[in-house]
Order: structure tokens, then C-alpha cells, then sequence
């Protein structure tokens, strides 16, 4: 039997039991639809004033009984069932229109749902007073290989057209179209949009949303389309307005996209409710880094903490997926007769944490003996930290000779490098410490790093906390500069480095058009890709090492800018 959709409630028993008979209509397959269901459409239509249209799947038979108002009508929820990559939904729609003394058009909505929908066609019929049928709009897609789907329109003086044309050549033309498409696409890759809600300052949020896209390219994720919305306060369980979700989610299905990417942490009731409103995959930008970390842990120790931070983030979320209590794990060990399978997913969780910590502490251990072999050689070290892709791995290879792997793209080292960095090697009479120290390269910070991913990585950043000195290393060709020394800030102050004496060192300066060089007491300009500025870089090292006053102070540009002038050497 078809689904009715619309505002049933005050249509005549007579007249419902004829829309209720529509689905005794059958359509020939090779027609659009048959002479006798149109004639009855456009006599319904006539008779309650309202549009009335049909679905009709591609045996002929009517699924959905649509009733509208006089000039609209509501498509029914149809999911995301027949409508995925490499198909179409196998579903035509006939929608009658009242009489009406404007000629027909076909409306914009109407339009957008044959091609956000990936129905086959769309006919569009006038309704005459004689209830007889008239002018006739028939829509049919084109799926392009890079572009969206188009809708060719062919308007007619009577129903002629409707009736003779072959529509089996139309869905033979129709799925080699979408086959297509989708072939080009699945070689592209997953299709995903970015998505957020904006409550803030329009630069702030834009700056984030950016930082998004730039996170997504490091992911290797194919961004089909970016969608924003500006609300005084994000929906408390959708984070969008429901008419803003409902056109996401058509804008997802036109363009075949796999999922959405949120630029904001979801609650674990906003992550369980648009995944079941949407029946897409859902990430918020935790889950995002994340998951560049795991695809970039190299080492045992990076891949151990990157488990356990997934681990972390994901405990809060887990949700009972079935029905009824479904009891494992029964008997010795138990709980009473036995557990959940949430419950068990929870206890599997706990118990891999409790194993990967383990792991850590050994670890942490093994490192808190050569930090102390070190200490009693004298040897100083520094730690080169930042926020991700400023350009410190690209930094610790010019002054060392080190080949640390440096690309121009978020996160690209994970693991600490250490390294010896010759000061000054052609001064004899200096003491060790004096020509030669330990440089650290350490994971790039990020605004709104993930709590979790701080918790996992505090064996990796302790070697900042142990560190002499910090070389704070900033973008110098980068707007938005206070934004990310205020990032780094809060993870230095998160994992114990906020009085460790720090240089400023601020890379780039090729790109900015800056002069390299010093600039103040206590911040240097230098280029590590066209070594410049490299020679200040190391006095003023070695001056802060070996007694001279140290700062941890970091100011803003306009107060380098007025140092800079009153600077001299005593300083």
C-alpha cells in the first residue's frame, strides 16, 4: 500500500478513498506515467483545491501519495536508501497543480528535489477546470562527471510528450550517467563537507573554519562543499536549526557526500543525534586531529598515545546500540549474571588504558634516566616548540644536519628528535655547555588542542618541561599571530613549561618581507629555508645559556617594534 504524506485531516472519506486507490494505478515501464493516473491526479487536484502528487518506482507501481497546499507540496523522508553513490532512488514523481490563471512553472523547490533527491524525472501538470490536463513540464537529470546534477526541462502544450516518450531509454541513459560519476568519484576518494555553527566574532570563527580546511587537506579528506551557520547559541542537540540540518542534509545527498565535518567538539548527545537524524558519518574536530595522529604515529611510544587519547574521547560516547539487555561475559568474573554489551565495550576500553598507561610509565621511566645521565654531563638542552607547521622540524634539520621528515602541512611530526647543535665549535677555551647543546623538535601545538591528546602526549612534551630554554619558533608570514602564541601558551602552561626562560624566534621572515636578524633582547627574525638570521639565532642562545638575563615574556609585535629601537648589546 502507498504512503500517504501531507495534511490528511480534513479531506472528504469519499475523496481520500480515491488517493487512497492510486496505487492501483500501473504504470507501463517503458512509459512516465500512465494516461489514467495523470487523469485522475489533475481531477484530485481540482477537487480539493491542492497540489496532489505521486512517486513511482521503476515496476510502474505508486510507493508515496503526496498532498500538498496550492502552490507546494512536501516531499516525503525518504533516508538515504537507494539514493547513494553509483544510483539513483529508481523513484519519479507526477505532481498535479490546481487551475490557476498564471502559466505554469515549475517551481524552485520541485526542481531542487529531483536533483538533491537523485530522482529519475519530474513531471509537472497543469490542472484545467474542465479537470482535464493541460500545459505539461517534464524534468529529467544529468548527472556531469565534476559538477552537480542539472535538471533538462521540456515544456509541452498537452500531455502527448508525457505519454509517448520511451522512458526506458531515459534510465538506461540515466544510470550509465550516474555510473559514471560515481566511477570518478570513488577514485577521488571519501567526499565530505565542513560544517559549523558560528556564535562568536566573524574573524575569529572564520580563522577557525580556515584552520578546519587546512586540517582536512592534512587528512586527506576530498571537501565537497563548506556550509556555515551564524546562531546566537550552537542547538543544544543538533547544533544546527532544523530547517538549516534538512537542507545539510539534501546538500550531503546531491553531492554524494560521506559525511560532515563539524569545526566545533560535538557532546555526546549531539554525536548520537545526528548521526541517527542524518545517517551519515559525523567528526568534530577532535576526532579529526586524532585521527591525522594516528595516520601519522611512527613510533611505538606516538601510536601508544594516540590510541589512548582515541580511547578517552571515545568512552563518553559509547551508546548502547541494541534493544533489550543482550547479557555477556556471564559467571566467574561477571557482573551478577552478566554484563551489557555497552557495558563490555566500556570494560574492554578501561582495561587497553590501563595496559597502554603501563606502557607510558615504563617509557616515562626509561626517559627520566637519560635525563639524568645528561644533567651530570653538564649538557643543556633546548626545546624548539610552536604551533604546527611554523616551521620547527624545518628549523632543527638547518641547524643541525638532521634529515627530521618537514612538510608544509599540519602535524607532520608526532614524535620528539633530539639532536646535538653546535654552537660555536671554533671556540676552543669555551666550556662544553657553551658550544654544544641537546635540540628538541616537540608536536606542533594547535588552538583548542584536544584535553585528551594532552593527557596521552605529556610523556612526548615533557622533554619541553625539561628543557633549558625554549625557542618559541612563530609564522612570521601568518596573520592571526595572537591567536596562536595564546594556543601555545595554554599548552605550555598545561604541561608545567610557563617559567622556563623562552626566545621568540620568528621564522619566515623571506615570506613576511622582514629583515632577518635580532630584534630586541629577546626575539630573533630568521628564515630556516633560506638561512637567514641563523647566526643571531645561535649568540642569542648561547648568551641566555650562559647566564645572561632570562625572559619568558612575549610580547606583541608593536612592543618588539619600540624594544627594537632603544636595543643595544648591554641589554
Amino acid at each position: 500500500m502507498a504512503q500517504l504524506t501531507g495534511d490528511f485531516e480534513k479531506v472528504r472519506p469519499l475523496h481520500l478513498g480515491r488517493i487512497q486507490r492510486f496505487d492501483r494505478s500501473v504504470t507501463e515501464p517503458d512509459r512516465f506515467v500512465s494516461p489514467t493516473l495523470c487523469k485522475s491526479l489533475t481531477e484530485m487536484a481540482v477537487d480539493l483545491g491542492r497540489m496532489v502528487g505521486v512517486l513511482i518506482d521503476r515496476r510502474g507501481h505508486v510507493r508515496h501519495v503526496l498532498l500538498g497546499e496550492a502552490k507546494r507540496v512536501w516531499m516525503p523522508d525518504l533516508g538515504r536508501i537507494g539514493g547513494g553513490l553509483g544510483r539513483t532512488r529508481g523513484l519519479r514523481l507526477v505532481v498535479a497543480t490546481p487551475p490557476s490563471p498564471a502559466p505554469p512553472v515549475l517551481p524552485a523547490d520541485l526542481r531542487t528535489d529531483l536533483t538533491r533527491l537523485r530522482l529519475d524525472g519530474l513531471a509537472y501538470v497543469e490542472s484545467r477546470r474542465d479537470q482535464s490536463v493541460g500545459v505539461v513540464i517534464l524534468a529529467l537529470p544529468t548527472f556531469d562527471i565534476d559538477g552537480p546534477v542539472h535538471s533538462v526541462e521540456r515544456v509541452d502544450p498537452g500531455p502527448a510528450h508525457l505519454y509517448e516518450i520511451d522512458f526506458y531509454k531515459e534510465i538506461e541513459r540515466i544510470d550509465f550517467e550516474v555510473a559514471r560519476q560515481s566511477k570518478e568519484k570513488v577514485i577521488k576518494g571519501p567526499r565530505w563537507a565542513l560544517v559549523g555553527v558560528h556564535t562568536g566574532r566573524k574573524a575569529e570563527d572564520q580563522a577557525r573554519f580556515d584552520e578546519l580546511a587546512e586540517l582536512a587537506k592534512t587528512a586527506g579528506v576530498d571537501v565537497v562543499f563548506t556550509a556555515v551557520q551564524r546562531r546566537r547559541q550552537a542547538d543544544p542537540g543538533t547544533v544546527f536549526g532544523k530547517g538549516r540540518l534538512e537542507d545539510l542534509i539534501l546538500e550531503c545527498l546531491e553531492n554524494d557526500t560521506e559525511g560532515m565535518i563539524f569545526d566545533s567538539d560535538l557532546s555526546p548527545r549531539q554525536l548520537m543525534n545526528l548521526s541517527r537524524v542524518t545517517e551519515l558519518k559525523v567528526l568534530d574536530r577532535t576526532q579529526l586531529i586524532l585521527e591525522i595522529f594516528a595516520g601519522r604515529a611512527a613510533s611505538a611510544a606516538a601510536k601508544t598515545q594516540v590510541e589512548m587519547a582515541q580511547l578517552r574521547y571515545s568512552l563518553p560516547r559509547l551508546v548502547q546500540r541494541h534493544s533489550g539487555l543482550s547479557r555477556l561475559a556471564g559467571g566467574i568474573g561477571g557482573r551478577g549474571p552478566g554484563e551489557s554489551v555497552l557495558e563490555v565495550s566500556r570494560r574492554r576500553a578501561d582495561d587497553r588504558l590501563a595496559k597502554l598507561q603501563k606502557d607510558l610509565d615504563k617509557r616515562h621511566r626509561q626517559r627520566g634516566l637519560q635525563r639524568q645521565q645528561r644533567h651530570r654531563g653538564g649538557v643543556k638542552k633546548v626545546a624548539i616548540v610552536g604551533y604546527t607547521n611554523a616551521g620547527k622540524s624545518t628549523l632543527l634539520n638547518v641547524l643541525t644536519g638532521a634529515s627530521v621528515l618537514a612538510e608544509n602541512q599540519l602535524f607532520a611530526t608526532l614524535d620528539t628528535t633530539n639532536r646535538k647543535w653546535l654552537l660555536r665549535p671554533d671556540h676552543a677555551h669555551l666550556r662544553p655547555f657553551e658550544k654544544e647543546v641537546i635540540l628538541v623538535d616537540t608536536v606542533g601545538f594547535i588552538r583548542d588542542l584536544p584535553k585528551d591528546l594532552i593527557e596521552a602526549f605529556r610523556a612526548t612534551l615533557e622533554e619541553a618541561a625539561d628543557a633549558d630554554l625554549l625557542l618559541h619558533v612563530i609564522d612570521d608570514a601568518q596573520e592571526g599571530e595572537d591567536a596562536r602564541i595564546k594556543a601555545v601558551h595554554n599548552v605550555l602552561e598545561a604541561i608545567g613549561c610557563a617559567d622556563i626562560p623562552r626566545l621568540i624566534v620568528r621564522n619566515k621572515c623571506d615570506l613576511s618581507g622582514n629583515e632577518p636578524g635580532r630584534r630586541g633582547a629577546h626575539s630573533v627574525l630568521v628564515s630556516a629555508v633560506a638561512e637567514l638570521g641563523l647566526e643571531d639565532l645561535r649568540s642569542m642562545v648561547q648568551d641566555r645559556l650562559i647566564g645572561r638575563e632570562l625572559t619568558i615574556d612575549e610580547p606583541s609585535a608593536a612592543a618588539e617594534e619600540e624594544e627594537a629601537d632603544d636595543w643595544s648589546p648591554l641589554d
